[in-house]
């Protein structure tokens, strides 16, 4: 399983959108916005987010909304 790792970079290209992810434990990470984008226009503000397992990686939803973009652990 791919799992989300400290100080990377992870991408959702389709909403052009891009976070770095700062803490972890096992069940959340802390992440923020590297640029200003649609979904959050905040760049110093840290965001955390419980991880779940979609086809086998972790991902992250970004907001409260099924409909909510989300990134993965393998779009780094």
């Amino acid at each position: 399983m791919k799992k989300f790792e400290v100080g990377k970079r992870y991408t959702d290209d389709d909403n052009n959108i891009e976070i770095i992810i700062l803490k972890r434990t096992d069940k959340t990470v802390v992440f923020k916005y590297t640029s200003e984008n649609w979904w959050s226009k905040d760049t110093e503000k840290e965001f955390r987010k419980k991880t779940h397992t979609s086809s086998g990686n972790e991902t992250i939803h970004l907001g409260d909304h099924w409909s909510a973009p989300q990134i993965g652990a393998l779009s780094s």
